[in-house]
């Protein structure tokens, strides 16, 4: 009788496992195509587009920012092939404390901001709209 009781929950464990694993994969098979859908529209904006993450010292204030994604129309405005992993200043040495002040700005209040602003270290102007990615403390943006 033990031995049946043992083997029924066996039999359960491995039952539950295996219903674990399928919807693990099922999962994963979901998240994977929600990825290329969101890769897919992506690549596919015609506007420059770019998720970067601000890089502060130790009181705080904002140094530089990373790129953590760009898509080709990105790099075809801005001229900055590759920005991906790369920062700003490493990319552009000279580019204006401004940008870096306006950025803060949108990751400190939460509030979106749409400005044009000349970036003459690329001699280059900019129609930018920027927005916080995630909440209170976030410093990634787009």
């Amino acid at each position: 009788m033990l031995l049946a009781k043992v083997g029924v929950f066996v039999e359960l464990y491995r039952s539950k496992e295996e219903l674990r694993a399928r919807e693990r994969r099922d999962f994963e098979r979901r998240l994977e195509a929600k990825e290329e859908r969101y890769r897919t529209l992506f690549e596919s904006i015609d506007e420059g587009f770019c998720v970067i993450r601000l890089l502060r010292d130790a009181d705080g204030r904002v140094q530089d920012y990373r790129f953590e994604e760009a898509n080709e129309a990105f790099a075809q405005h801005t001229g900055m092939r590759d920005a991906v992993g790369r920062t700003m200043r490493e990319m552009v040495p000279g580019h204006d404390q401004h940008w870096f002040d306006i950025y803060d700005r949108v990751a400190r209040t939460g509030e979106s901001t749409r400005f044009v602003e000349e970036a003459k270290a690329m001699n280059r102007w900019f129609d930018v709209y920027a927005a916080r990615l995630g909440g209170e403390g976030s410093d990634r943006w787009r």
